[in-house]
């Protein structure tokens, strides 16, 4: 994987369950103000974001802790 910077693209739409996801840079707020913040993300579970879903920018709550519990379940 590489460590170039990845372009963010702000959607509302999650990308994953086509719901809307709630981030706060589709709505132009700070990403400092987003819901995500207040989570922990290991390492881990932002490459596999990534490489699921290496176009898009915000998953919603539901799927972020869906795909953070799939790498806990499977020990990564």
């Amino acid at each position: 994987m590489s460590n170039l910077p990845v372009e963010f693209k702000a959607d509302a739409i999650c990308p994953a369950c086509g719901q809307p996801n709630a981030c706060a840079r589709a709505g132009n707020a700070k990403a400092a103000n987003c819901w995500c913040f207040e989570l922990f993300l290991t390492p881990e579970v932002l490459q596999r974001v990534r490489r699921k879903y290496p176009a898009a920018a915000c998953l919603c709550r539901t799927c972020l802790e869906r795909e953070s519990a799939a790498v806990k379940s499977a020990g990564l």
